[in-house]
């Protein structure tokens, strides 16, 4: 939703009071209950001094997650490197919204011999891309956190006096 400014424009954000929302920190048990089985997110990491972004399907499981990508793909370099990965829900849809980030160390998971698309991958995270997809890195966790944005009533923090 976008509201319109007094000069006219269109700015993002909520509009009017009922739209006011409070942000409040997620535990990590509800940061992984947002995570699901599965989903897209963003991984983050840094090469050669550029920060790379880009979108990946994620598996998350037993506290672990694993992407699939293509060995040539840029998402190789991730690999032996600290990552981010950010997972968003921010429409009508989700409710006022939420974000989680997961911080760790991406590595070869050693059951990358196993392709993508064969019996034994199945359940396995597909690339966000078509084509080959013979690198499966596992991020283990050092760091999980999130917020969420609950409706709050003229300014009111949801919980009361709750900071």
């Amino acid at each position: 939703m976008f509201a319109v400014s007094p000069s006219g424009t269109t700015e993002p954000g909520r509009a009017g009071a009922e739209r006011r929302t409070v942000k409040v920190d997620l535990t990590e048990d509800e940061c992984w209950s947002r995570l699901g089985g599965h989903g897209v997110g963003r991984i983050v990491f840094l090469v050669g001094g550029a920060l790379i972004v880009r979108p990946v399907d994620y598996q998350a499981a037993d506290g672990v997650l694993r992407i699939r990508s293509d060995e040539s793909d840029v998402l190789a370099g991730a690999v032996g490197r600290r990552v981010v990965l950010e997972v968003d829900c921010a429409d009508d849809a989700c409710g006022p919204g939420w974000s989680v980030r997961v911080s760790g160390h991406a590595a070869l998971d050693r059951r990358d011999a196993v392709r993508s698309g064969s019996p034994e991958g199945e359940g396995e995270p597909e690339p966000w891309a078509d084509g080959p997809s013979d690198l499966l890195v596992r991020i283990r966790p050092h760091r999980v956190a999130g917020q969420t944005r609950l409706a709050s009533r003229s300014g009111t923090h949801p919980y009361g006096s709750r900071p």
